[in-house]
This record gives C-alpha cells, structure tokens and sequence, in this order.
C-alpha cells in the first residue's frame, strides 16, 4: 500500500462549513492537488437534509472543516460528528488563532492554519499537498478494522499480548485516532508512516518502526540504525521507535546500559522511543505534545 495519491482513484473531500466562511482558499488548494471536492450546495434534494449529508460525508474520502468563527455551525457539528463516527480522516482549517480555535470543539484536531495573505496561501497549499498524500481512499479506511484496533490499542493490558501485524495495526490505530494520517506496510517497506498537520510540513512525515519487544540494548540500537535509514530515504526529520511485550518492558530498559529516564520516552537525534503499551495510554494531547516537543527538539533544540 502505498502513501501518495498520485498512482490510485482520485481522491474525493467533503467540504464542511458555515454558510458564510470563505472556503474558497481551500477548494482552491484542493483542486490543485487533484481532490474532487462536495460541499452541502452540491447535496440532492429528494430526501431529509440530514440524511444527504450524512450520505455525502459518507461517500467521501476524508472531511475538511473549514472554521473562520468560534461559534460553530450546527451544520458543521453535524459534519464532523458524522466523519468522526465513520472514522472518516478530519482535518481542520481554519484562519482562527490558536486560542481562539481552542474554545472550539475542535481545538485537539489535525489542522492547518493559514491566512490570506500570498505566504499564507502558499503555506496551506504545502500542508495540503501534505495531508492528502497519506489519506487512504475511503474502501481501504473500511477495509481496515480500526474498531477492534482500537478497542486493543485502548487496553494495555491487550496491547501487551499482541505480535506481529496486529501490534503494527494497533499503533497504527492510535495514531489515527489522535489525528494522524496513517499509512501502514508501505511500498518503502516501513511499518508505519503518520503525517500530522499540526507539525507542520518541515520536519516531513513521522516514520514508525514496530518491534515485538525491547531485549537488550544491542537489539535497541539496531532497530535504532534501521529506523534512521528509513527517515533518510524518506526525507523524515522524525521517527518513533514503539516496542511491544510485556508490562515489564521497563525494567528491562532500567536494568540495561543505558537508564530508562535516557532511553525510555526520550529524544535520541529525532527519535522517540515508546512501549506500546504507554503509547495507547497517552490522552490525545499528550500523545500531541509528545511529537510537538520531538519536532521541537529536531527544528529548534528545544526540549
């Protein structure tokens, strides 16, 4: 499965939006990188309203909420609890401020923020350009159980027994459901590929390498050396190291060479190394923050 758009059926978004928000921009930046776009205007007529746009958001490939208010429209809750609920991929754009995006009910989701001006547009025509490479057609995104994935991947005490494809699925499914755009067994051969427009574009996409469980620390660093090529071959500043296993992962980790505070839920070159089990743990925020701070000591050096 691969990670762009270029080479599958294009690509389809549901427009969702309050009668006067100027969505313009962003149909534009949709056409321009080959997304066949549907807004509520261009819903039928023939059956209740509420029903067309939920067969609307249904039939699209992923949901673009695009907010210039803090009161949200009831039309564009709609939208989103039904893309939410069918696990369609949802991003934000909004030409809101951070605070002002954060009174919304949308404050922890993926988004892109822009404005008007000619460097504003440029820069919502890169992070959508972005975002689109990793949204899956909407038969894939259904193909793929994310119900029962998640159901594990909220459980540590599941995550803990799960091996081979489906841990890979599990992380997956987590990262998903925080507002990551997943891609998983990638034509590059990686286990997961994430983007995470709230990132931003310059750090490249997150590249996540799965593995069983932690055994000692030359094992780690040879998963660390695998990891790293690929973020080279994929032009990726970041990459999450994610072990399965028991729930005493980390006491191996404080009883190797190396202390767990170093290895253990810390920065390595661009590298965050994680248990599954604490990765699923992680309220949607943290897991954000987590990655915000990892992009923030790769671009700046800030811990």
């Amino acid at each position: 499965m691969t990670s762009t758009h270029e080479d599958r059926t294009t690509l389809t978004c549901f427009v969702s939006a309050a009668t006067k928000t100027n969505v313009r921009p962003v149909l534009e930046s949709l056409g321009a990188v080959g997304v066949g776009v549907r807004t509520a205007e261009d819903v039928g007529q023939g059956q209740p309203i509420a029903d067309s746009l939920l067969n609307a958001v249904l039939s699209a490939d992923f949901v673009c909420i695009v907010l210039d208010q803090s009161d949200v429209h009831p039309n564009v809750a709609f939208e989103a609890g039904a893309a939410a609920a069918s696990r369609r991929p949802i991003v934000v754009v909004s030409t809101l401020s951070p605070e002002e995006l954060g009174a919304t009910p949308f404050g922890d989701m993926a988004t892109i923020r822009y404005s008007e001006s000619s460097a504003g547009l440029a820069n919502l025509n890169s992070a959508m350009q972005a975002f689109v490479k990793n949204v899956q057609p909407a038969a894939v995104q259904i193909a793929i159980d994310w119900d029962q994935a998640n159901q594990v991947a909220r459980s540590p005490l599941g995550v803990a027994a799960i091996r081979g494809d489906r841990l890979t699925k599990t992380v997956a499914a987590r990262l998903a459901s925080a507002g990551g755009y997943v891609a998983t067994n990638t034509a590059d051969e990686l286990d997961i590929v994430a983007e995470f427009p709230i990132l931003g574009t310059s750090v490249g996409r997150l590249v996540v390498e799965v593995k069983a469980r932690y055994s000692n620390r030359a094992i780690h660093r040879r998963a660390e050396t695998q990891l790293r090529q690929a973020m080279r071959k994929t032009g990726s500043l970041l990459g999450l190291l994610v072990y399965g296993g028991p729930s005493d992962v980390r006491t191996k980790l404080m009883d190797d060479t190396r202390s767990q505070d170093s290895l253990f839920g810390e920065f390595d070159d661009g590298i965050l190394v994680v248990s599954a089990e604490e990765l699923v743990s992680w309220s949607d925020r943290q897991l954000i923050g987590e990655l915000t701070r990892l992009r923030n000591a790769v671009v700046h050096g800030q811990r």
